[in-house]
């Protein structure tokens, strides 16, 4: 018997399935290379997305920083501004007429308990007179108030109005007061417009 035809149909069985061992691995090989092509751009995709996403916020976060510091310079600039307006209405207000200027104090000195010591300020204090004080006591005796302002002698630096001493405290009753009770309230609404707070 020839052995030739079965030997023959052994390796060509063989043949064949080594090629089809071949074949299966190299479609292997390729899936796992076309996988992790896959892989490898999705994850690229993916990383390129979160940097654009980070640098997004980085540029957002810039533009709010670099807003607030407009906003900031703005704010400087109007205070300096405010200053310059402020010092301007001392000034002016500096030069109100004697009459205007005691008739203001007056209506200050009605909120004193009436017993207090009292000083002018150094600027602009021809008002500051006895008969003064005698009319201020008169009006508080006419509240119901002791009526003994006494004059603490000397005059206040840097202020253009009164001093009240008494019952352990100063009360200012001044031009400079009350143009910073004005800027304060100002400077306030100024930054609550600018930075909506």
């Amino acid at each position: 018997m020839d052995t030739k035809p079965i030997l023959a149909k052994i390796e060509s069985d063989a043949r064949a399935a080594v090629a089809d061992i071949l074949k299966e691995a190299e479609d292997r090989v390729l899936s796992i290379h076309e996988q992790a092509d896959m892989n490898l751009a999705r994850e690229k995709s993916q990383t390129q997305k979160e940097a654009e996403t980070e640098s997004q916020k980085v540029v957002q976060r810039m533009e709010r920083l670099a807003e607030l510091e407009n906003r900031k310079e703005l704010l400087r600039q109007r205070r300096l501004l405010m200053d310059k307006a402020f010092d301007l209405a001392l000034e002016k207000l500096r030069q109100l007429p004697q009459e205007a200027f005691s008739g203001w104090l007056m209506g200050w000195l009605m909120s004193a308990q009436g017993d207090e010591q009292v000083q002018a300020g150094e600027h602009n204090d021809a008002f500051f007179t006895p008969a003064f004080l005698e009319q201020a006591n008169a009006q508080l005796i006419k509240q119901g108030k002791p009526g003994q302002l006494k004059d603490k002698g000397g005059r206040a630096p840097g202020i253009t109005g009164l001093m009240l001493f008494g019952h352990g405290s100063e009360v200012f009753l001044s031009l400079e007061s009350a143009l910073e009770l004005k800027r304060l309230d100002l400077e306030m609404r100024l930054a609550k417009l600018l930075f909506g707070e």
